[in-house]
């Protein structure tokens, strides 16, 4: 719309309304578009450098468990019930939305960013312990 502003780094879903101005690193999506989420893929800031780094050997079943607790806030799922072949169309809530909100809640449990490239790839939990292993 005219008038309207984007920020920097803002991600904006597809055949999304922005009708009022966005903030920059926010994700939106709809009609109207809604912020959905708040510093989206911000880069990371110098105290965020400071904290040690993760290790770069973090067993796949430690990123397995991590990942199905990520699975239990963002979909209210019991991890036991997350498996490496457990896809969108296991998980009712794995929408667009529920796609979007698991992908930043990732970043911040793992302390990664992921770019347009990973949140495609991300299409079962196998692949998401691929991506996020390889951002350790």
């Amino acid at each position: 719309m005219k008038g309207v502003t984007i920020g920097e780094g803002a991600v904006i879903g597809c055949n999304s309304v922005v009708m009022s101005d966005i903030p920059p690193f926010a994700l939106a999506l709809g009609n109207p578009a809604r912020i959905l989420v708040q510093d989206f893929g911000r880069p990371s800031t110098a105290q965020e450098k400071s904290q040690p780094p993760a290790t770069h050997e973090q067993p796949e079943a430690k990123t397995l468990t991590r990942v199905q607790e990520v699975f239990q806030e963002a979909f209210g799922i019991e991890p036991q019930l997350i498996s490496l072949e457990t896809n969108p169309s296991d998980v009712r809530a794995w929408d667009s939305f529920g796609h979007m909100d698991l992908a930043s809640r990732l970043e911040r449990a793992f302390g990664i960013s992921l770019d347009v490239d990973d949140l495609m790839e991300m299409e079962n939990v196998r692949e998401i312990i691929r991506i996020v292993s390889s951002k350790l």
